[in-house]
């Protein structure tokens, strides 16, 4: 099996394919971070190795050594210790050390450090980050297109960039030995023939653009080679890009709205316009006629678009016309209004059951009295532990109780809150799964 089969498995086993970064500061470990937490990996950054024993679970743990302020031995000796607790819980985590895309820091030391204690198979240099205009163009750095040792990043008065030359950099380390893969030999596709006929483990990187950085990755990826990733946040977003169809991307949001009240529909209106939400509609006539078929439909429909990475937003009626079909199919079927409403009232919540036992969910926003209830009873739970109020009326809470305990939560009754209300909760739940 190789390492893009493998990664296929972290659906199913995530915990051992965590992401384990060492960054030299906080807000780089956070600029790293976040690349992680927008492909839906639960990410936390720590300040200390002994931490690591506290944060099992998380798909990404970034380490803040706070190593660039100190001496070059210092950070070596602090690298060092972090590659030590790394090596003894790394598994087949990916590892990644996070450096400035400016080249500030104590860059050769940690990894010289690093490189002795994990014991790579393969070591891979790339500071680029060309989003942020930091490029590297046959072995100099560039910020906006100025090599960095002539930018005001060259009088920072605590970290200085001292040079904007990688071979000047890298070639300070008495134990590494790095071939430098230029911009040409990567468009030229290359890299394969580099990385067999070179007499070292150690490989720097030009990139312009991110696809420059993408065909490198996907080169290093295909060797199955234990990898210490060296680079910016922007090496760290390719890498989780390409391996994004296989791993878990943030777990959804469904949100089930069964009022009818005009308000309601105002809002999951809007909701729907969110480039994030899917909107999946109900067929009110299959779901009184051909009930069934309608419940599989839909949750074939809706695990789509979740594995996708998109939200769900399932409305009973997002305008008045909705409204009018069902009052008009009942009087052809000879159901009440009412009575039509508390059999879809009862589908939803069929199908969200049938969504949860095939996929978790950051959480569920319920609005509507008959829905909700519809939905806590379908999942078998108690009640609920009411939390915190996020807007005027619209508390968020958790199940009480049954196999969903935990799962969050956000309700409202049908006319409360503005329009971008559900929205707003949908996001909430987002980011507080």
């Amino acid at each position: 099996m190789d390492v893009l089969q493998e990664v296929g498995q972290l659906k199913t086993d995530a915990v051992l394919h965590k992401f384990i970064v060492v960054a030299d500061d906080f807000t780089g470990s956070n600029d790293c971070g976040v690349q992680f937490k927008s492909y839906g990996l639960s990410t936390v950054t720590i300040l200390s190795k002994e931490n690591l024993s506290n944060v099992y679970g998380y798909d990404a743990v970034v380490i803040d050594s706070e190593t660039r302020n100190m001496t070059r031995e210092e950070s070596y000796r602090k690298s060092e210790e972090i590659g030590a607790a790394i090596k003894q819980r790394a598994n087949s985590s990916i590892l990644y050390k996070k450096i400035d895309s400016t080249l500030r820091g104590n860059i050769v030391a940690e990894l010289e450090a690093l490189d002795k204690v994990i014991e790579p198979e393969i070591v891979v240099f790339a500071p680029a980050y060309p989003k942020n205009k930091r490029t590297t163009v046959h072995g100099i750095q560039y910020l906006d297109g100025v090599s960095i040792e002539r930018t005001e990043i060259s009088n920072d008065p605590k970290h200085p960039a001292t040079t904007s030359d990688l071979r000047e950099l890298l070639g300070q380390s008495e134990t590494m030995n790095f071939t430098h893969v230029d911009i040409n030999s990567i468009r030229q596709d290359e890299i394969s023939e580099i990385l067999h006929t070179a007499k070292t483990k150690y490989f720097s990187f030009d990139a312009e653009f991110d696809e420059d950085i993408n065909t490198m990755v996907r080169q290093i990826l295909l060797l199955n080679k234990k990898t210490l990733w060296v680079g910016s946040a922007g090496l760290a977003d390719s890498i989780i890009k390409i391996l994004s169809a296989g791993i878990v991307r943030h777990k959804s949001v469904m949100a089930v709205v069964g009022s009818i009240n005009s308000i309601s529909a105002v809002q999951a209106q809007k909701a729907a316009e969110d480039k994030n939400v899917v909107s999946v509609k109900m067929d009110i006539e299959n779901i009184l006629l051909k009930p069934v078929e309608e419940k599989k439909r839909l949750t074939i429909e809706i695990i789509d678009h979740m594995d996708q990475g998109f939200d769900i937003l399932l409305a009973s009626a997002l305008d008045g016309r909705q409204v009018v079909a069902a009052s008009s199919l009942g009087k052809k079927v000879g159901m009440p209004l009412g009575q039509i409403s508390t059999s879809i009232a009862c589908f939803m919540g069929d199908v969200v059951l049938e969504v949860l036992k095939s996929r978790k969910l950051s959480g569920i926003f319920l609005t509507g009295g008959d829905t909700a209830i519809n939905v806590i009873e379908k999942l078998s739970a108690s009640g609920s532990v009411v939390i915190k109020e996020i807007e005027t009326g619209v508390p968020f809470v958790s199940l009480l109780g049954g196999p969903f305990e935990g799962l969050k939560m956000v309700t409202k009754a049908g006319a409360f809150g503005n329009e971008n209300t559900i929205i707003n909760a949908i996001k909430y739940l987002r980011n507080n799964e």
